[in-house]
């Protein structure tokens, strides 16, 4: 899976130019909090990603192995195939491991929308709301990588197994094969969405901070 770009931080100290409100935070600093929690709760996505990309380059391995040899080296063929399907099973361990950290976010995310109808003035409003609809956009094209990607998996398990049978068809090898480029170029394309989403958040989050009157100094 290629690599997925993250969520911003400020890796500063925010503070709001419109002075103290003396009823409790303004929402737009409860907003500003928010954000920066989501990118502490996915720090481990990024992580995952990596880990997801080492395990398919071993795997992409031993299937250009597989795919080399010929049916007198089934006992060869048959533990490959066993090596393959333990890396495809990780892969899914570490794809979970990955959607936990996108779902802690995305639950912590939630929390955005009550405070922006709470935000009085309507130019400062607008420019949450756009940030708001491209994260919300973001977490969607997310649950496609995850369904598409669960699919190449198993579709790659099913096919390790049909080369450990000794009455292999080589048209439902193909057909199995297709359909994992298949899965693959989608995922491929969807992370392409999904990073041009979080790029498209990053930006609108400044242009909501910049609207906000917030100013930036560096600690």
């Amino acid at each position: 899976m290629s690599a997925f770009k993250k969520v911003a931080t400020t890796s500063a100290l925010v503070v709001m130019l419109t002075g103290c409100n003396v009823m409790g935070p303004a929402p737009e600093e409860e907003i500003h909090k928010n954000f920066e929690n989501v990118v502490k709760l996915e720090s481990n996505f990024s992580k995952q990603d990596e880990s997801l990309a080492d395990l398919e380059e071993r795997e992409q391995v031993i299937y250009n192995k597989l795919t080399e040899m010929s049916i007198e080296e089934r006992d060869q063929i048959n533990s490959l195939a066993d090596d393959a399907i333990a890396i495809a099973e990780a892969r899914k361990l570490k794809l979970e491991d990955e959607k936990t950290s996108i779902l802690s976010g995305e639950k912590e995310f939630k929390n955005v929308a009550p405070l922006v109808k709470k935000i009085e003035e309507e130019k400062i409003k607008k420019a949450a709301d756009k940030t708001v609809k491209a994260m919300k956009e973001r977490y969607d094209v997310y649950d496609e990588i995850y369904d598409t990607y669960l699919k190449g998996i198993e579709n790659d398990i099913e096919i390790y197994n049909l080369l450990k049978s000794d009455d292999v068809e080589l048209e439902v090898f193909q057909e199995k094969s297709n359909k994992s480029n298949e899965y693959y170029q989608k995922v491929t394309e969807l992370n392409k969405e999904f990073n041009e989403k979080t790029t498209q958040f990053n930006e609108n989050k400044d242009a909501f901070y910049k609207a906000a009157d917030f100013k930036i100094k560096e600690q």
